[in-house]
């Protein structure tokens, strides 16, 4: 038998936990059909396992090798993987990595019933679906992983995602978040997919790139029945775009704003602060940014993690001297900051950063 697990995470890191392990338990049932697979939380219940498969972002990766450690010293096999473990192999203690897919014909449809059926599937109050139709991303912003993990910008077959969202609604899902790290981008593959998923008359929300929102995508969104998208502005200041190798600029942020805002969609932007070498003076800038949007849409701010994979991963490593076989993950939490812990990588006032990220609303 076969146990899956995750260990429990906070805010937007929690996010596609169980859809990971629904397309997890896909791989596994195509690859080990005799093996019985299940999913459970409970340390008792995995060590009746014969194998225990686990995957966990950074901020909790100490729980992930405290279960490894019980699991191997019981004798049994604990494989890990995720973008962590990928990025940042040295921090497992026990146990071995298992990489993602290589290519898009092993993102199977995710296997809804492995954590109880679809239903589990709700994210919080709002009660949202999430699916995937590509991954990782073909830009290289200093602060993302998706790069380092994903290796290129994989695209799931249109019918196998399609059939995925039809699964969904006839599982009762009335919405859906398109969690891919950059949806949209190829026009054409847009095109099909929204005169694909219009007949359904289901409602989505998706994630988008400043630069690539326009007139013709947002019209082909509409018609398919996204009501929400998300970006990622991170920054009102275009000195700090550049050093985030972002190829964005603040005239590209303010334009999706402006576009997004008249054509009725539900918008939210986020932003980064306590990016290296930004100033005093970029971080007005930002500020103004969220002033002059704050009442048009939702804008969340969070701190700058210096998550293993990324360009920032290397410098903080270099310039704090970070050993990965005793590192404290939970510094690495995007939500609920524990400040003491915080890896602040600027040269401005602390006090000054923790009042911007928690203290949007008074801006």
């Amino acid at each position: 038998m076969l146990g899956l697990t995750y260990p429990e995470s906070t805010g937007s890191a929690n996010f596609t936990n169980n859809h990971t392990i629904a397309i997890l338990s896909a791989w596994l049932k195509k690859n080990r059909p005799d093996e019985r697979v299940v999913f459970t939380q409970s340390l008792q219940e995995l060590m009746a396992c014969d194998e225990v498969w686990c995957t966990s972002p950074s901020e909790t990766f100490g729980a992930v090798n405290d279960i490894g450690k019980v699991v191997v010293g019981a004798g049994k096999k604990f494989v890990v993987g995720g973008h962590h473990v990928t990025a940042c192999p040295d921090s497992l203690k026990f146990g071995e990595l298992h990489k993602g897919p290589l290519d898009g014909t092993e993102l199977l449809t995710p296997d809804w019933d492995i954590c109880g059926g679809v239903d589990k599937q709700y994210i919080g109050l709002a009660k949202q679906y999430v699916a995937m139709s590509s991954f990782g991303c073909p830009f290289a912003c200093t602060f993302c992983s998706s790069t380092s993990f994903w290796h290129r910008h994989l695209y799931k077959p249109i019918d196998n995602f399609v059939s995925e969202i039809e699964e969904l609604k006839l599982r009762g899902a009335k919405y859906v978040n398109i969690f891919d790290d950059l949806f949209a981008l190829d026009i054409k593959r847009l095109q099909t997919i929204a005169e694909r998923l219009a007949p359904l008359q289901m409602d989505f929300g998706c994630l988008i790139r400043a630069d690539v929102v326009n007139q013709e995508r947002l019209t082909l969104l509409g018609n398919m029945g996204v009501k929400n998208i998300a970006f990622g502005a991170e920054s009102g200041s275009d000195r700090v775009l550049s050093l985030m190798n972002k190829h964005t600029t603040v005239e590209h942020n303010q334009h999706a704003v402006d576009l997004l805002v008249d054509g009725k969609f539900g918008a939210v932007c986020s932003l980064v602060v306590g990016h290296p070498f930004e100033t005093i003076n970029d971080l007005d800038k930002t500020i103004d940014f969220v002033r002059k949007n704050r009442d048009r849409m939702l804008v969340k701010v969070y701190p700058c993690i210096p998550f293993p994979g990324t360009r920032l991963w290397k410098r903080f490593v270099r310039t704090d001297n970070v050993n990965v076989r005793n590192f404290d993950w939970s510094r690495l939490r995007m939500e609920k900051i524990d400040w003491d812990k915080y890896p602040i990588m600027v040269e401005y006032e602390r006090r000054r950063l923790i009042d911007v990220v928690e203290n949007t609303k008074e801006i």
